[in-house]
């Protein structure tokens, strides 16, 4: 991703954030400043300028998938997060502890595999609670996709994966101890901002206690006046300290 696009998708990130963070965000006064300054300069209603540094938690096998899947990934979320309010409650509670893998046949161009997306979504929202048990399940009149597969565990479903993705890791906490050994040139508060966007996020049991733990004992040193954990996907709020 080049710098402009990143940069472009670093504003949206914060827009979507600073609409449900407790703050009182300007949404018109978020921009994206380049190194070594902070990420994104913004500020508040009462006129108070405010920086953000921000961090994927993104494991370093998924950040080198093909640009192909990362896109079709992308897209299932997207067309399952477009689903009317009652549809996408539905979908959800049908797969809330659930990874649903995604083997698309790639004899066919990129853009037909796009455009198959809405209809297995459709699909998956239907599907026969009988079918979900089966290892592979065929998409009759659907060429594009092989086949899918649905698994149960703990899981913050509904999570996609599509053909090709590797397994991966919890970076939360090493991605956050990166960021606390900078330093940024600016007089503002900074507030740091590490997002999932690509990854899906592993339940907290897994990572909140240490994570939480080096924040409380390191933030007093950090450049950092709070930090923020949010989901661009779910659009929320995983975790905060200090609290307001």
């Amino acid at each position: 991703m080049n710098q402009l696009s990143q940069g472009k998708r670093e504003v949206q990130i914060v827009k979507k954030f600073a609409a449900i963070c407790p703050y009182k965000i300007n949404l018109n006064s978020i921009n994206k400043k380049d190194p070594p300054e902070p990420d994104i300069l913004c500020k508040l209603e009462n006129g108070l300028e405010l920086s953000f540094e921000l961090v994927e938690c993104l494991d370093n096998l998924i950040a080198k998938t093909p640009s192909d899947q990362v896109s079709l990934k992308y897209l299932l979320d997207d067309e399952k997060n477009k689903l009317p309010l009652c549809k996408r409650m539905r979908f959800k509670r049908k797969y809330k502890n659930a990874l649903i893998y995604i083997a698309f046949n790639k004899k066919y161009s990129l853009m037909r595999r796009k455009r198959s997306i809405p209809y297995l979504v459709n699909f998956l929202l239907n599907l026969d609670e009988n079918q979900i048990k089966k290892d592979e399940i065929e998409l009759n009149g659907c060429p594009e996709i092989k086949w899918f597969s649905i698994r149960r565990g703990v899981y913050v479903g509904p999570m996609f994966r599509v053909g090709g993705f590797t397994p991966f890791g919890e970076p939360t906490l090493r991605k956050i101890k990166g960021k606390f050994n900078k330093k940024y040139p600016t007089k503002n508060k900074i507030d740091l901002l590490a997002y999932y966007a690509l990854q899906p996020e592993i339940p907290k049991n897994h990572w909140l206690s240490d994570t939480e733990d080096y924040v409380k004992d390191n933030i007093t040193n950090s450049p950092f006046n709070r930090v923020w954990i949010y989901s661009f996907t779910k659009n929320k709020i995983l975790f905060f300290y200090p609290t307001l």
